[in-house]
């Protein structure tokens, strides 16, 4: 079956409540070792329950393309950490996409770009559905796909924990 609709998930803070940002080690962002002792959903709290379900209920249905689309940086030790993660929570998107360490532009428009991308392979999808913690994430995306009159587009913003 041709997938009809998209639902993107970003990681941080929409499906994983993850360490925040430390002032004195900006560089925490881009080692994997920011997300030391994570566990499978229900031994791990930092799992976002809500959303980790509506995900779950994304990738098992069949007329649905699913991705993982965060910021977080594209090297093999965040991607090898970040798969092991997602596939103790069964999540086994159609695409996990992380940031390209020298990206050409910001993460709201680098998300942008790449749902449109996804959109070009695969013309069969007319819905897009992205769930993100961060209102400026949401609101580039839905800039970018207010382009395509045949796309209807749902935002979701995750409830992040501060």
């Amino acid at each position: 079956m041709k997938p009809v609709e998209l639902h993107v998930y970003d990681f941080d803070g929409a499906l994983y409540d993850s360490p925040r940002l430390h002032v004195d080690r900006p560089d925490w962002w881009y080692s994997a070792k920011s997300l030391q002792g994570w566990g499978a959903p229900g031994h791990d709290p930092k799992w976002i329950l809500g959303t980790v379900m509506e995900a779950r209920r994304s990738v098992r249905t069949p007329w649905v393309r699913t991705a993982l689309l965060t910021g977080r940086p594209l090297h093999g030790e965040m991607l090898s950490t970040l798969k092991k993660m997602l596939r103790a929570a069964h999540l086994p998107f159609n695409e996990v996409q992380l940031k390209p360490l020298l990206p050409p532009t910001d993460t709201p428009a680098y998300k942008a770009i790449r749902v449109v991308d996804w959109l070009s392979e695969h013309p069969t999808i007319h819905k897009v559905v992205f769930y993100d913690d961060l209102p400026e994430n949401l609101a580039a995306m839905g800039h970018a796909l207010s382009y395509y009159q045949d796309v209807e587009y749902v935002p979701v913003l995750t409830p992040g924990v501060s």
